[in-house]
C-alpha cells in the first residue's frame, strides 16, 4: 500500500535525445556546461542536463571556456565536462557527432548530438564516507542496434589499400576513421561493418 509519505527518485532514468541548445554557465559552484536535450520519451519533451567544468575553469562566454589554468589545457577527468567527454569518446560515433564541430571547450560542438541518455551513479570517499552522486551521459547512438542504410558513395582506393591491409573490422575501423580524407559520409560506410569483408 502506497502513503503519500512515500518519495521518487524524481529523475527519468533513460531517454533518447538530441542536444539543440548548449551554453556555459557562471555560477555559484563554476563554469557549467548545460545542454538542453529535446527527448519523445520525456513528457516535458525535453530536459537541462548540467556538467561542472572543475575547478580553474573560467567561462569567456556562453560558447566558450578558458582552460589554460588547467593541467595539458584539458579537461579534468573527473569532472562533470570530463565524464562527458569520457562517455563519448567510448563510441566513435558519438564522439564523431561533436569532435567535427570544435573542441570540448566550445559549447555549440555538442549541438545535435543524438544519443541515449542514462542515468549513471559515481561514488567518491569524503572524510572516510562514501558519497555518491549522478549525472546523465551518453551510451549509445539513437537506434543502436538497428543497421543504417550505407550511403552510396565512391569508395577510394586509401579506403580499400586499408582493408586489405587490416587483420580484422576493428582495426580497419581504427586506422580508417583517423584517416585524413575521411568525410561524414565515407564514416558512415567505414562503421557499417556488414559491408565489409574479414572473413
Amino acid at each position: 500500500m502506497t502513503s503519500p509519505w512515500d518519495t521518487e527518485e524524481g529523475l527519468t532514468q533513460k531517454y533518447s535525445g538530441t542536444v539543440t541548445d548548449a551554453y556555459f554557465d557562471e555560477g555559484e559552484y563554476g563554469g557549467t556546461l548545460k545542454l538542453t536535450v529535446e527527448s519523445p520519451d520525456l513528457d516535458a519533451g525535453s530536459t537541462e542536463n548540467w556538467y561542472g567544468c572543475g575547478k580553474g575553469v573560467v567561462v569567456i562566454s556562453d560558447d566558450k571556456v578558458d582552460l589554460a589554468n588547467m593541467k595539458g589545457a584539458k579537461f579534468n577527468t573527473q569532472s562533470g565536462v570530463g565524464s562527458l567527454i569520457a562517455a563519448l569518446v567510448k563510441d566513435e560515433r558519438l564522439i564523431s557527432q561533436v569532435s567535427e564541430k570544435g573542441g570540448p571547450d566550445e559549447a555549440q560542438s555538442f549541438v545535435g548530438l543524438a544519443a541515449q541518455w542514462e542515468l549513471k551513479e559515481f561514488t567518491f570517499k569524503s572524510n572516510g564516507e562514501d558519497v555518491s552522486y549522478t549525472r546523465m551521459l551518453p551510451v549509445g547512438v539513437i537506434g543502436e542496434g538497428v543497421a543504417e542504410e550505407t550511403p552510396d558513395v565512391d569508395v577510394p582506393k586509401w579506403l580499400i589499400i586499408a582493408c586489405s591491409e587490416a587483420d580484422n573490422y576493428t582495426d580497419f575501423m581504427a586506422a580508417a576513421l583517423a584517416h585524413d580524407e575521411v568525410t561524414p559520409a565515407l564514416r558512415k560506410v567505414i562503421l557499417n561493418e556488414s559491408f565489409w569483408d574479414f572473413a
